[in-house]
């Protein structure tokens, strides 16, 4: 059939016939909350993510006391976060200028659908990952300093970095037969002379063929695993933290400048604990329901449409991706003073001299220097009909 379709047969398994509904017609098209979701939400979303990852990462580049073991996770959470922005939000905004239907992914190809999808569950896994490798590398440091000392070594590091980025990419290829070709789907549309342009056919990627029935549910039920085992190891590793930092000040003699000190470091990091809790849960939360939700509606054999959650869902995702570098400057002074040296190009010599002494002092003690600012708690997963 015509309009950029190659050779498509159309029967009445594969086409959808809105000739005498305009309400059919509209249904396939951009309403104004996808308008506003794609042309003015999402692209600021991805300028706000990109902006803020971009200078965390030139402050990583420029402030040598920034290059820390947590800082190298925190690093490559930014790349992470760059690349599913881009490739999220991309293609997003490449449909729109494509097609008048948003479903539509004829454009991408086999090749595309593979790639894309692919893609997208890596960047978001190994996000996960890294969260995770983060958490727990915080949760020695305060816990367990002379463990830290033996094993969060740089070396160690890159190497639990690379793993990361590996198992990550294993389980994105588990999930490629699940966008392994192109649905070609008829669109019978009203004699109305608004619709005359649009195109008589749409594509969408689609499961190998046979496999229909389970393939929704192993899709959203999937992608929650590396979600939920995040979740209870990062809730453990968080109780811990929490509990040896109130502990602390009690059971280290110190001097009542010390103390006070302690004290405001405690504060600072409980601070970007609680940023770090609201983040996880308030952003990824909402698509991580919506995942269960569309597995239990595809169990139960009912077509549940979600509406403006699946919107709502979304952005929160790409929320998630584009505030961490913002939560660490409003939560952490080291890493405002951080910013503003590295943009500036200058340091007071005070607080120079005090850093320095702060991360002389946590070397010693096991504790990076960077225990009192760490990444914001961060994970993502996909659901298919409702994909990132």
């Amino acid at each position: 059939m015509g309009n950029g379709v190659t050779t498509v047969t159309c029967d009445a398994s594969n086409t959808i016939n809105c000739s005498l509904s305009a309400g059919c017609a509209e249904s396939l098209l951009y309403d104004s909350t996808t308008l506003a979701m794609v042309l003015a939400v999402m692209p600021t979303i991805l300028t706000f993510g990109l902006v803020g990852n971009v200078a965390f990462l030139f402050v990583m580049t420029r402030v040598r006391s920034m290059r820390t073991v947590t800082n190298a996770y925190l690093t490559n959470l930014a790349v992470a976060d760059i690349l599913f922005l881009a490739v999220a939000v991309g293609d997003k905004l490449t449909r729109y200028l494509i097609t008048p239907i948003p479903a539509d992914q004829t454009h991408f190809g086999v090749a595309g659908c593979i790639s894309l999808n692919l893609l997208q569950h890596l960047f978001n896994w190994v996000s996960i990952f890294l969260v995770t490798l983060v958490t727990l590398e915080r949760y020695y440091g305060v816990c367990h300093p002379l463990k830290h000392m033996v094993l969060h070594t740089f070396s160690r590091t890159w190497k639990l970095i690379a793993g990361a980025w590996m198992l990550a990419l294993v389980l994105s290829a588990v999930v490629v037969p699940i966008h392994y070709r192109i649905l070609h789907l008829c669109i019978v549309w009203p004699e109305d002379s608004k619709y005359s342009g649009y195109p008589a056919a749409l594509g969408q990627c689609a499961a190998v063929p046979g496999n229909d029935d389970w393939v929704g549910v192993f899709s959203n039920l999937f992608q929650t695993i590396p979600f939920f085992f995040a979740m209870a190891i990062n809730c453990f590793a968080y109780t811990g933290i929490i509990r040896a930092l109130k502990g602390r000040s009690g059971t280290i003699k110190l001097s009542r400048e010390a103390i006070l000190k302690n004290n405001r470091m405690c504060n600072q990091v409980s601070v970007m604990l609680i940023a770090n809790g609201l983040s996880f849960f308030g952003c990824v939360a909402p698509f991580q329901l919506l995942c269960v939700a569309s597995a239990i509606s595809d169990l139960s054999g009912n077509n549940i449409g979600f509406g403006s959650f699946v919107h709502v869902a979304r952005i929160m995702l790409y929320l998630n991706s584009a505030v961490n570098p913002y939560i660490y400057n409003v939560t952490n002074a080291s890493y405002r003073q951080s910013f503003r040296d590295a943009f500036l190009g200058r340091a007071s010599s005070r607080a120079s001299a005090q850093r320095r002494y702060l991360s002389d002092s946590r070397a010693r003690s096991g504790n990076g220097p960077s225990q009192d600012g760490n990444s914001v708690q961060m994970s993502r997963a996909d659901v298919t009909g409702a994909t990132y």
